[in-house]
């Protein structure tokens, strides 16, 4: 199989321990709930779509307009759009963004690599994308 994550395309991932068996699929009529997450960070965009168990289902990677504060709101939407057709079932977004996030979840207060200060990512991605979207320090989200 091609290597596919330099064009931005979503790449379907092997869980621990399962090797050469196949691709995890769903189990067909299960009612699982999907989330993306968006990593940005100064020199990659990397975004997935996780299980609610937190199981990697999907991953994907582009390169960050770090510094050029639409370009990268732009590849924020565009990654979560990808994933989002690829998982139609996904419900909300999640964001990882270096900087102080306000208490709403929402507004970046300061960033450290790029200057989000004051700028409702949370709303602009939201509106792009057609989800809720949580926006955390990416440390904090880190865990």
């Amino acid at each position: 199989m091609a290597d596919n994550r330099s064009q931005g395309a979503p790449t379907p991932i092997r869980r621990h321990g399962q090797h050469n068996r196949g691709l995890v699929r769903p189990v067909e009529g299960a009612n699982m709930s999907l989330s993306i997450g968006v990593d940005v960070g100064g020199t990659k965009i990397a975004a997935g779509v996780v299980d609610e168990d937190g199981n990697v289902i999907t991953r994907v990677q582009k390169a960050s307009p770090a510094n050029d504060r639409d370009a990268i709101l732009a590849t924020i939407i565009e990654v979560a759009l990808d994933l989002k057709l690829a998982h139609p079932e996904a419900t909300t977004v999640g964001i990882g963004a270096a900087g102080f996030v306000s208490s709403d979840r929402n507004t970046m207060a300061s960033g450290t690599n790029l200057d989000w200060t004051g700028v409702k990512i949370g709303d602009v991605v939201s509106e792009g994308v057609g989800l809720p979207v949580v926006v955390e320090n990416d440390a904090n989200a880190a865990g």
